[in-house]
């Protein structure tokens, strides 16, 4: 008997120690979310910046996400307002895009690219999606709101999945 719940426990234990690894602390959880690995954002090799919309909710969410990667000890992100930069710059770095579908030319440029559903009814007032895009050799992480206040939830989401290993910056690679 003391064999047998031995090993439960121990079958128990393993199977956390896996399903750890597929799942993320995020509050309030999204409705979606399709956990994929991560991204290290401490490359010396390719820098990443923040690009947001003129907005001051962007701008607060952008805070927000420096305000997280401080707190890990790391340099906080360049932040360039959308009509600062260009196409060529974009190819550049690494980037964080942060704007409303409502009022950022490249948030609806991506989603449209990219077949991001997001409108002011899907997933609605206040929503957001997060989603990971390969472009050659650049990552690009698309916070799209439905409207502002969804842009900045967004911004809330993506900090608490930047994450600290081995004294280097992660980003839990999640569509959400």
């Amino acid at each position: 008997m003391k064999k047998t719940y031995i090993f439960v426990v121990f079958v128990i234990f393993i199977t956390s120690l896996i399903f750890a690894e597929d799942s993320i602390n995020i509050v309030p959880f999204p409705r979606q979310c399709k956990i994929e690995g991560k991204i290290n954002l401490d490359s010396e090799k390719q820098e990443t910046i923040i690009v947001i919309e003129n907005s001051g909710k962007a701008k607060i969410g952008a805070n927000e996400i420096n305000s997280k990667i401080k707190s890990l000890g790391k340099e906080p992100l360049l932040i360039k307002l959308e009509s600062e930069i260009g196409k060529d710059d974009l190819k550049k770095y690494n980037t964080i895009l942060i704007g409303s579908i409502e009022r950022s030319k490249l948030i609806k440029e991506y989603c449209a690219k990219n077949k991001i559903n997001i409108s002011s009814n899907d997933p609605g007032e206040q929503g957001y999606v997060i989603n990971f895009i390969a472009e050659a050799d650049k990552t690009r992480i698309i916070i799209a709101g439905s409207d502002e206040q969804g842009a900045l939830y967004g911004c809330i989401t993506l900090r608490q999945m930047l994450i600290l290993e081995s004294e280097k910056l992660f980003v839990i690679k999640a569509n959400i």
